[in-house]
């Protein structure tokens, strides 16, 4: 069913198709009502949002044609390929390592670093798009020194190079909307040549809500919606950061009227795409008490309550500003349509982000290391779409880890919210 590998997902969510549906009041839209005659099955996917759920590019140097394509604003799957690792005494830093060579390879190495600290994983060698097998496969270069252990004695400080391939999997990236999408037998091909196709993002970066009206402008201009279309909607985190940080509303009750505003703003839109006969699945905000930001911000800021969890470090006040913003969108906003569930749904991101936060089988961190984090080209960016596993903390994992960066999900909150958003539509619509 899935096109990424079961072993970056929880475990609990590795039998998607054994998930129980449990229908709640706050969680859930509507619980359906009768039989279908079919199960359901979209003709089309489109998406709107912001960078949760959309891609981007970026390009390895100043040719335009070497650009990786698909990337994504949480974890990136880059995989290193399996017998492409190489470590040799050639100090060339624009050739790879001979791998024929009996002489200049070193077979046991450790400690490796770069010499160049602006490019700590190294340069960027080549880039092939030989679809789609090799689609954005890498070749990286680093020179510098190492430690090699021959016949059991080791040698430190060794001057070595380092080539190897990576490959920037687009298919495998676990966004929620991948996850809904890869369900369905449906992929955003246009973005990520690997994927299947039968799926499209509108989403951009930094959106906040009243950008959204755009996305679904263009996508009625494309023909998209209609019936036979599954709409999937996540927005709010922008304007939930952007009215934090505000001054412009002083109190912590204006800001949270003001975000209940932009929730029925979300709300007028979501009817709209519904009305063109479009099923609609409705992603509420994520709980950022909880993230690294939230965190430190309340850490920073005197006074900030602690969350309803009693998690002393969790932010209240942004815990706080999400539940008002999912209360305004589903309990106000799409008051009229909760029991309608044949046409929308509604998904609470908070519920799961407060189990797995609290839960000791996970860690409430970031995954991703700033210092380590480079650009496909090898030079440094701590951007979140330059989050993979080259730059995890050390131990870090797919797996247990909520947070990409301080503020954005990774896989584990992702592939909840995923796999939450293809249960109700499978069962619901």
């Amino acid at each position: 069913m899935f096109r990424f590998p079961a072993s970056v997902m929880p475990v609990s969510l590795r039998l998607l198709g054994a998930a129980a549906v449990v229908c709640s009041a706050m969680n859930l839209v509507g619980c359906g009502g009768g039989s279908r005659a079919k199960d359901y099955q979209p003709d089309r996917i489109v998406v709107f949002g912001d960078e949760n759920s959309a891609f981007t590019t970026a390009t390895v140097n100043t040719d335009t044609s070497y650009t990786i394509h698909g990337l994504v604003y949480t974890v990136n799957s880059t995989p290193v390929l399996p017998g492409t690792v190489y470590f040799c005494g050639n100090q060339t830093a624009t050739t790879v390592c001979d791998a024929s060579s009996t002489t200049d390879l070193f077979t046991s190495v450790t400690n490796f670093v770069a010499t160049d600290t602006n490019s700590p994983q190294g340069t960027a060698y080549r880039l092939t798009h030989a679809d789609p097998v090799d689609f954005n496969l890498l070749t990286m270069i680093a020179v510098g020194t190492g430690s090699n252990t021959v016949s059991g004695t080791t040698t430190d400080g060794l001057p070595m190079k380092r080539s190897l391939d990576v490959v920037y999997d687009c298919s495998a990236s676990a966004t929620w909307m991948q996850t809904l999408a890869h369900a369905f037998g449906k992929g955003f091909q246009a973005d990520c040549t690997k994927d299947l196709a039968g799926a499209v993002t509108h989403a951009t970066y930094g959106a906040y809500v009243a950008d959204i009206q755009t996305q679904i402008n263009a996508s009625l201009n494309a023909s998209e919606l209609g019936d036979g279309t599954l709409v999937a909607i996540w927005a709010g985190h922008n304007d939930i950061i952007q009215v934090y940080e505000s001054g412009t509303y002083g109190t912590i009750d204006a800001k949270v009227l003001e975000i209940r505003n932009r929730a029925q703003l979300l709300a007028n839109m979501v009817i709209q795409v519904m009305n063109t006969g479009a099923k609609v699945v409705v992603i509420g905000a994520a709980d950022l008490g909880y993230s690294p930001y939230g965190k430190d911000k309340k850490a920073a800021i005197t006074g900030t309550p602690a969350c309803d969890s009693g998690v002393s470090t969790c932010n209240g006040d942004l815990q706080r500003m999400a539940k008002e913003f999912n209360d305004a969108l589903l309990l106000t906003g799409l008051r009229d349509y909760v029991y309608q569930g044949r046409k929308v749904a509604f998904i609470d991101p908070r519920e799961t982000t407060d189990f797995l936060a609290t839960n000791s089988s996970y860690v409430n961190d970031r995954v991703c290391d700033a210092s380590k984090m480079v650009q496909p080209d090898g030079t440094k960016n701590s951007a979140v779409q330059f989050c993979n596993a080259l730059g995890f903390v050390t131990n870090g994992s797919t797996a247990t880890y909520l947070w990409a960066d301080d503020t954005h999900p990774a896989w584990v909150l992702h592939s909840n919210i995923g796999v939450s958003a293809y249960n109700r539509a499978a069962n619901q619509f």
